[in-house]
């Protein structure tokens, strides 16, 4: 091919790539991640020097590249800086696809390096995310040029590619934590390399082969310790040599992998070359990985690792005809295998993507992202691009078909644009369907929530997002939440069993329920439990109540211990006015499940009505035991028994410690739970929960003063990088906790100063009883955690210190209206408005 030609269609296919890249990157809002991600650089930037959790979480390559570069302007909002910061990281995707290109022409000539950056330059995968600020398709980039730059040396044997080589995989040690893999994928490539040359002499019988053999090793080994030290090298000054190069570590390690190694000279030996936040991140990407992390794939769900996940979901987000050119590269190399390891050593590529996929499948024990193995895509583009060139080569038939197949893959690309992370191939049911197979940073990442926020504003009539209970009218809501992703109890079940009406760029789904649809689907579902509770609930909406009372009984008699269907009973006692009934009702669903913690909210409510003090707290005490119980990704052992045993065998045990005392303290044995929150914090003064813990029990044993003390040793360790802080997700209103310590009510960080501000006011109260604008504060404060039984405590007290105190009226109406008590609606809402009549006569 004329050269003249080659850039040409070289020139107009990276400018495809740029022009779907920034087009479809001004259509998409924020991902996941990305606020993140700003909020960390803009942090490292002006001099945290890694002091918070944020900071370490990641490795900073990244955020030093756009944080710095944006630092001198001004951007009206972070829209507009967050567009600029993907513009800056788009570039990543350019040099990796030049990587691409030049890599294929050295190994396989003109028209196979112009074929696999086609495959590049129209990848679903690698469009959706080279948009994205995330570190993915930095640490990708280099990466793969520095596995580009080892190939070169081992065809050259040039030490000046090696050394490159080298920098290159430092770079991307500091754009990503998991390129810590690329250690040991060196290690492989050293060996093969070894091979390799061994190979090419003659055989055993040649004269000098052992003292070739010994050369050979002890010169690999060497090459190979110098790229893994000045990777090292490279490493520690991205991070500033923050605690490098220290036998002995101050941190208290999570991680069971990170103990282990603490515990003996060799394993603090293998830490000592690494910076001390980047051991820190590790770690924390270590406890995730033990302990498990939610993942969603095919309607199933899982916390631990499962070998197939990586595989099949490669099956599920690339094009079919890629998989098929795949399937056919792979047949030809075992059908040749020697030209596997001959001509131009293209065996790199294919071992790395070997090593990346016994990784995946084998070695990590966190399913998450597609964006996790992204470096699989460009090297199977080389792969693949070498047997489509062979193809052309080889006559009009396979010209033809290869021709169509690429066509066939630029179709798949042209018709998702811009939704590229939403890409589902057709054999999984394609984009309109993928919100049943991936979700998430696989499908939905929050690219399209701008999309669908427009959608509600300017829809005519009732328009609800992601209700937390069944409604009519239109509904939208993302595929990560209707599929209960990352929520520790299943809220949407009902709407799972209803056809969505309209979709919002694929990942967000519109619903339009109506009292019709509903018994419909049920007709057709007749043991579907959820749509019974549905439709008791949305026939208590709209008042018809006897329907809600028959939908009830249907469900009891098909299952008489879901929990949910005494909800709905208690609720529909409450309305009509049968407190006791609904008391009843809701014991029941806590029987059913004892981590409800709605119905003990309920139940406590009623209590408090009633006045009866003592019962609410117990009620609102099992509500918040229930949330914290609840809230784990994975079952945790409730039985004391357990931890003590624990703690005897290792009186060291800090996180028995805080567990037993969790139990303890929930069986009111409050003295005991006292004694070991403070003996969890006198071995690891930095764990977090027990300080939260303990917190919340001082309060409750009326020591606000001590409470307060604790409160802020908590809040000042939340972000602090030296923290033990175990991985945890807010999630919307919840949070989800990936770990194995009992912990009651987690907020978010703006969230737990709130509370503190709470804790001060009840001391202030305390020392000024007659305050009355004051307690109506603490009433909002709690209505705001949602412990209602003791907001409602507190609008009471206010009308008792002062009867003309209108906002305390207000506030129980409020209350009484959640609740759906009509009676004590009309009360409270005719006393407040004689109050308001009160103070009008008087000014």
């Amino acid at each position: 091919m004329p050269k003249r030609d080659y850039y040409i269609i070289a020139v107009l296919l990276f400018s495809l790539f740029l022009l779907q890249s920034i087009s479809s990157m001004a259509l998409k809002s924020a991902a996941g991640d990305e606020a993140f991600y700003l909020s960390s650089s803009r942090q490292l930037i002006e001099g945290s020097h890694w002091s918070t959790w944020p900071d370490t979480i990641h490795a900073p390559l990244t955020y030093y590249i756009y944080g710095f570069l944006l630092r001198p302007f001004e951007f009206q909002d972070d829209t507009m800086k967050l567009f600029w910061a993907r513009l800056i990281m788009l570039i990543f995707g350019l040099f990796l696809g030049l990587v691409v290109l030049r890599w294929t022409r050295e190994l396989f000539g003109d028209v196979a390096s112009l074929f696999a950056l086609t495959l590049y330059v129209l990848s679903p995968t690698v469009l959706a995310y080279a948009r994205f600020i995330t570190h993915d398709v930095a640490f990708s980039a280099l990466a793969v040029t520095s596995f580009y730059c080892f190939w070169r040396f081992t065809v050259r044997r040039s030490k000046r590619q090696l050394v490159l080589s080298a920098v290159l995989c430092g770079l991307a040690l500091a754009a990503h934590l998991g390129a810590i893999i690329l250690l040991a994928i060196y290690a492989v490539l050293f060996f093969l390399f070894f091979l390799s040359c061994l190979g090419q002499r003659s055989g055993p019988a040649a004269a000098g082969y052992g003292t070739f053999f010994l050369k050979t090793a002890v010169r690999c080994i060497l090459y190979f310790g110098m790229t893994a030290a000045i990777a090292l090298v490279i490493l520690n000054a991205a991070y500033l040599f923050n605690g490098s190069f220290r036998l002995e570590r101050t941190n208290i390690w999570m991680s069971p992998f990170f103990v282990t190694l603490s515990r003996n000279t060799f394993g603090r030996a293998l830490l000592f070359p690494f910076p001390e936040p980047y051991l820190v991140g590790l770690d924390f990407r270590r406890y995730f990985s033990a302990y498990g992390f939610p993942a969603f794939l095919l309607g199933g769900y899982s916390i631990s690792g499962r070998w197939y996940f990586f595989p099949l979901l490669f099956l599920i987000k690339t094009p079919i005809p890629l998989l098929v050119l795949t399937a056919l590269s792979i047949l030809l190399r075992l059908w040749r295998p020697r030209s596997f390891i001959a001509g131009r050593n293209s065996w790199v590529p294919g071992a790395v993507c070997a090593c990346y996929v016994v990784y995946a499948c084998l070695l990590n024990n966190c399913d998450a992202g597609l964006r996790h193995i992204l470096i699989v895509y460009p090297l199977l583009f080389i792969l693949v691009a070498e047997m489509a060139g062979r193809l052309i080569r080889s006559g009009a038939p396979s010209r033809v078909s290869i021709l169509a197949f690429f066509l066939w893959y630029a179709a798949d690309s042209v018709l998702i644009y811009p939704h590229y992370l939403a890409f589902v191939n057709a054999f999984a049911g394609g984009p309109e369907n993928g919100y049943r197979c991936v979700i998430d940073s696989n499908f939905e990442w929050g690219q399209d929530a701008a999309a669908a926020e427009d959608v509600v504003v300017n829809s005519e009539g009732k328009v609800v997002v992601a209700p937390p209970f069944p409604t009519t009218g239109r509904i939208v809501i993302s595929a990560t939440r209707l599929n209960d992703y990352m929520s520790p109890r299943p809220r949407y079940g009902w709407l799972r069993g209803l056809e969505p009406v309209g979709k919002i760029g694929y990942t967000w789904l519109v619903f339009d329920i109506d009292p019709d649809t509903v018994r419909l689907r049920l007709k057709e579902n007749p043991h579907n439990l959820d749509l019974y509770y549905a439709l008791a609930v949305i026939a208590m909406e709209e008042d018809r109540l006897e329907e809600a009372g028959r939908a009830i009984e249907d469900a009891k008699r098909l299952d008489d211990s879901y929990p949910d269907i005494y909800v709905a009973s208690g609720l529909l006692a409450m309305r009509l006015g049968q407190t006791e009934r609904a008391k009843e009702e809701f014991r029941k669903a806590v029987l059913c499940d004892t981590e409800l913690a709605e119905a003990d909210e309920h139940l406590a409510f009623l209590i408090e009505v009633e006045g009866d003090r003592a019962g609410a707290d117990r009620a609102t005490k099992e509500m918040l035991f229930g949330r914290a119980k609840r809230s784990h990704a994975r079952e945790m052992p409730s039985n004391p028994a357990y931890y003590e045993r624990r703690i005897s065998l290792n009186d060291a045990d800090f996180k028995a410690c805080n567990n037993l005392g969790f139990l303890l303290w929930a069986n009111d044995r409050c003295e005991e739970a006292t004694q070991l929150f403070d003996r969890a914090i006198a071995i690891n003064p930095r764990y977090i929960d027990a300080y939260a813990n303990l917190s919340y029990l001082l309060e409750e044993r009326g020591d606000l003063d001590k409470a307060l003390e604790v409160r802020r040793a908590y809040i000042a360790l939340l972000n602090a990088a030296d923290s033990f802080q175990e991985p945890r997700v807010f999630y919307d209103d919840e949070v989800i906790m990936c770990n194995d310590s009992f912990v009651i009510q987690q907020l978010p960080i703006d969230d737990e100063l709130r509370y503190e501000e709470l804790l001060k006011k009840k001391i202030a109260l305390e020392s000024d009883p007659g305050n009355v604008e004051l307690c109506h504060d603490i009433a909002l404060d709690y209505m705001w955690l949602g412990r209602n039984a003791i907001a409602l405590r507190y609008a009471r007290r206010c009308i008792e210190i002062d009867p003309r105190f209108l906002q305390a009226y207000i506030s129980a109406t409020v209350l009484f209206g959640e609740k759906k008590l009509p009676a004590s609606v009309r009360e409270e809402w005719l006393r407040s408005i004689q109050t308001d009549i009160t103070q009008d006569v008087s000014n």
